[in-house]
């Protein structure tokens, strides 16, 4: 039984491993896609994607369309 218990932290311990490497692979993404956004893009993303602000408050404080916000 210990030998079990033993496999089982191992696999644990190697998943968790593949799991941060996604997580970084995908904030290094995340990081070069908005890098290449422009400004207005940028803030439209923050605000709506990051801070869950309703299209129309979005559009409105941007001076944006709200289709441009969608």
């Amino acid at each position: 039984m210990r030998a079990n218990r033993h496999q089982v932290g191992e696999i644990k311990e190697v998943a968790s491993e593949k799991d941060q490497e996604r997580s970084t692979v995908l904030k290094l993404d995340l990081e070069r896609a908005l890098e290449n956004l422009p400004l207005e893009l940028k803030h439209v993303f923050v605000l709506a994607g990051i801070y869950q602000w309703p299209i129309r408050d979005v559009a409105s404080f941007l001076r944006i369309p709200p289709g441009t916000v969608k």
